[in-house]
């Protein structure tokens, strides 16, 4: 693979062509990372997949705003995806529920049509609510109204989830 190249000048010095140095954060290496983070909402995992690290991630946006521009558009299309994939194994649970009934388990039933062909496992499921988590919070779990730090309370929190909860239940109605 040919390294990137860039034309620099000096004082005093005619324009040359240079390499780009293996660590720096070229414009392949962004566009990469932008794309792995808009798939993932995972940072560290974006960056160690273009060989750079977090850390280095966190300062290029700190010092170039059209980099944190796409940056939140990237978190912004991640959230939308993992939401559609935990939303789209909460239905197919859902759907399982419903047919089979809750006590009605059967490790060795035939699996549903409509259900992923993968279901996903209790640690990615974590791991999607944790990264949704910190994309929505900031980073702190906090929300800032009127220029102060806000935590959800529980009954915050449980009026969402409660909102959540029927809207799940209202498209299963829907369904059947």
């Amino acid at each position: 693979m040919m390294a990137e190249q860039r034309i620099t000048s000096g004082n005093n010095c005619p324009l040359k062509v240079t390499r780009v140095r293996a660590s720096a954060w070229t414009e392949t290496k962004r566009r990469r990372f932008l794309n792995a983070l808009a798939t993932s909402c995972n940072v560290q995992q974006s960056a160690r997949s273009i060989g750079m690290t977090k850390n280095g991630a966190y300062a290029l946006r700190g010092r170039d705003a059209g980099f944190a521009a796409a940056w939140s558009e990237a978190m912004q299309m991640g959230a939308v995806r993992l939401e559609e994939v935990l939303l789209e194994n909460a239905l197919a649970a859902a759907e399982r529920l419903t047919r089979e009934g809750p006590l009605s388990f059967d490790e060795t039933a035939e699996p549903i049509d409509e259900a992923p062909a993968q279901p996903l496992t209790a640690d990615e499921i974590r791991l999607m609510l944790f990264l949704l988590t910190r994309h929505a919070d900031g980073h702190k779990g906090l929300r800032h109204i009127g220029g102060r730090a806000h935590r959800a309370t529980r009954e915050e929190t449980n009026a969402v989830l409660k909102r959540k909860l029927d809207s799940l239940d209202r498209r299963i109605k829907a369904v059947t």
